[in-house]
This record gives C-alpha cells, sequence and structure tokens, in this order.
C-alpha cells in the first residue's frame, strides 16, 4: 500500500483510528511482528497517538533527503 489519508473534512471523527486498528488486527492475523510508515509530518501526531514510534528503518531513503516524510514504526508484539 503507497499512500492512505483521511480527507480532511472527515478527520478528527475516528476514520483514521479504526482504519489503523484494522490494519494492525490483519497484520497481527498474517503474524507480523512490527509495522513501518513513512508519516507525512501532519501525521506525526496521529501516529504517535496510535503508540508510534520515530525510527529510521531505511537510511538510504532518509539519507536522500527525498522526502519529507517521517519513517515510523510500531511494534505488533508485547
Amino acid at each position: 500500500m503507497r499512500l492512505v489519508a483521511i480527507s480532511l473534512s472527515d478527520q478528527r471523527q475516528g476514520h483514521g483510528r479504526i482504519l489503523s486498528e484494522l490494519v494492525e488486527d490483519y497484520a497481527r492475523r498474517l503474524f507480523l511482528e512490527v509495522l513501518l510508515v513513512n508519516a507525512a509530518p501532519d501525521a506525526v501526531g496521529f501516529y504517535k497517538k496510535m503508540s508510534w514510534q520515530t525510527q529510521v528503518w531505511d537510511n538510504a531513503e532518509y539519507m536522500s533527503g527525498k522526502s519529507d516524510c517521517v519513517q515510523m514504526v510500531k511494534s505488533l508484539v508485547d
């Protein structure tokens, strides 16, 4: 999946949280242990509320400076 976003007029209504929970549930059923995202800078606060952490996971992409996205990770194991 390359791009997922909630339209501005539909934000702050719980749609992002529900979508995130569905993705996490599906990933757990696939026995994935971690999720990775290139978050838009204005979405970092949302991801942090959903327990994501800022972490560089693709150093080559990060160092290229071609993206203004923030690399983040979320562990799916307790």
